[in-house]
């Protein structure tokens, strides 16, 4: 039998895992795996409470075969987690690593980009394997479950000065103040529409070190190539790879892209339950949203990459595995006759708000409705933004400075329209469906759309009258979309998976909805994590 403890180091952008204990020279005695997973549960301090998932294998995919998996997760706004994977042979335990270390790397992605904060709790995740058990534990007292981990064998050991709390708890510790993205929340319930103050200061980032630039001359640019969509062409015919899944061409950086099959059939597994449990009742839209390296890349730097994937052939993949209760809504075609606009954002992994409206064209066209056009919305414009890129060091922030993005925001048709949101800690607050973020601190202007990201919203527009409501399953990509849907329901009820807890067909059925939308992004529907989320409400 082997112990060997595995921690997470900040230097490794990608989440690479180093082993910080190594395995033992002598044999050690059998332990009680559920036992020591109690302890853990019970002895270590973590920022959230933890309960058990429903589908732990849908966050840990491809284990060698007989693994059983136990997972224990608390708000989506936080990292901390538990799991305990039993092998059905202990010589299966490299291989459940990899599983584990990608897992981790997924972790460190999500929170990344939206809570960055969290990463250094990442950065110190503890595994160990010990015998057929591994054990997983992401907190901030990863020298409490290092220390437990260490003493696995004894089953009396007690952390010194530490109380365990009863089994059937887990700890709670008063919860911090994590923002969601707009730079700070109104500290009470406010009866109008209130901004949020901005902050001044930025957050230090370190630059990982670039690798060599890729090169090869440009080409003369093309109006339009066989296809019919625009001929896109780099200023320096160059990019440069900074191992972080990221490439940057001249000013903007894009996230990489991999189709992979077995996600996709996970997630379509997820949407299609939900449209046969409420078939008849309500109609579920899929709504597969490409990201920037898949319509705006330059097609001299795509021609360079293998890897490269296309993205609308993934979107008829992951649609071919949807049933026919599924109502499908491909944007891909409407983004590339428009990809020479201003769709995605240079120094962000989000699109703009005018990205959003070529998708909520394509759902109007599916939907058999006609859409407000941005000629019949007022157009807002904030300058400035340097997002989630710039933020955490993928690319050069120097030269991403140099060019930082504007934010196009339109607003709803209807001025009557008005939104209401409710935030991790359960309060509720009037909010401006598009808000004033011109002083806002430049990461965070984004935030402009629906109040960015909370557990659930709802919008409402007296000017539809005939009691339509519509609720949307998202993540950050459909913030940008509500202020279009706005316009065409009585009510939207926003539900982001990630934060919000529920059945989802029961909250459906209560609120006698007449559509449902799947709004997720293809980077999303490639992540076991975030599809684990969205299964966790679907059921």
């Amino acid at each position: 039998m082997k112990n060997r403890m595995i921690r997470m180091t900040a230097i490794l952008l990608a989440a690479l895992l180093l082993v910080s204990a190594a395995g033992c020279a002598a044999p050690v005695a059998e332990i009680d795996g559920p036992a020591v997973l109690q302890s853990l549960l019970t002895q270590v301090r973590f920022d959230t409470e933890l309960s058990a998932v429903k589908n732990p294998d849908l966050y840990f995919p491809e284990l060698p075969e007989g693994t059983a998996a136990a997972l224990y997760t608390g708000s989506g706004y936080y990292a901390d987690e538990l799991a305990l994977l039993t092998l059905a042979d202990e010589r299966d335990g490299q291989q459940a690593t990899i599983i584990v270390e990608e897992h981790i790397g997924e972790l460190r992605g999500q929170f990344q980009n939206y809570v960055p904060e969290e990463v250094p709790k990442i950065d110190h995740a503890v595994i160990s394997q010990y015998g057929r058990y591994i054990f997983v534990c992401v907190t901030n007292d990863y020298d409490a479950a290092e220390r437990i981990l260490e003493n696995a064998d004894d089953p009396t050991y007690q952390l010194p000065g530490r109380e365990t709390m009863p089994e059937t708890t887990t700890p709670t510790v008063p919860e911090t103040t994590v923002p969601t993205e707009h730079s700070t929340e109104p500290s009470t319930e406010s009866s109008a529409p209130t901004e949020p103050a901005p902050t001044e200061t930025e957050p230090e980032v370190t630059e990982p070190p670039a690798e060599p630039e890729v090169t090869q001359p440009p080409t003369e640019p093309e109006v339009t190539g066989p296809d019919g969509y625009p001929v896109l062409h780099s200023q320096s015919g160059k990019y440069s790879d900074f191992g972080s899944a990221c490439i940057r061409v001249d000013g903007s950086v894009f996230e990489e892209y991999d189709y992979v099959d077995s996600s996709a059939q996970a997630y379509a597994d997820i949407v299609n339950k939900t449209a046969a449990a409420l078939d008849g009742e309500t109609t579920v839209y899929a709504l597969a949203i490409p990201t920037a390296i898949g319509v705006v890349l330059p097609d001299d730097i795509a021609a360079q990459m293998p890897r490269c994937c296309d993205q609308g052939a993934a979107i008829e993949k992951l649609f071919a595995k949807m049933s026919g209760n599924v109502v499908t809504v491909n944007c891909f075609d409407n983004l590339m006759r428009h990809r020479d606009e201003y769709l995605y954002f240079r120094t962000d992994h989000h699109w703009n708000g005018r990205g959003a409206y070529y998708a909520y064209e394509t759902f109007c066209q599916v939907k058999g409705i006609a859409p407000v056009t941005l000629a019949e919305r007022e157009e807002r414009k904030f300058t400035g933004f340097l997002g989630s890129f710039y933020q955490n060091g993928s690319g050069s922030k120097e030269i991403l400075a140099e060019n930082p993005d504007t934010v196009y925001a339109y607003c709803p048709k209807s001025g009557r329209a008005t939104m209401r949101y409710t935030d991790k800690k359960g309060n509720t607050y009037n909010w401006n469906i598009i808000s004033d973020v011109t002083n806002w601190k430049a990461s965070t202007k984004y935030s402009t759309f629906a109040g960015a990201d909370n557990p659930i919203a709802v919008f409402t527009n007296p000017d539809v009258t005939d009691g339509s409501v519509c609720v949307i399953v998202k993540e950050s990509y459909g913030n940008a979309l509500l202020p279009y849907l706005v316009d065409h329901y009585s009510t939207v009820y926003e539900i982001d998976y990630r934060y919000w807890t529920g059945s989802l067909v029961d909250f459906a059925r209560e609120k006698n909805a007449d559509d449902l939308i799947f709004a997720n992004n293809l980077s999303m529907i490639r992540s076991n994590l975030l599809i684990g989320k969205l299964a966790g409400i679907a059921g």
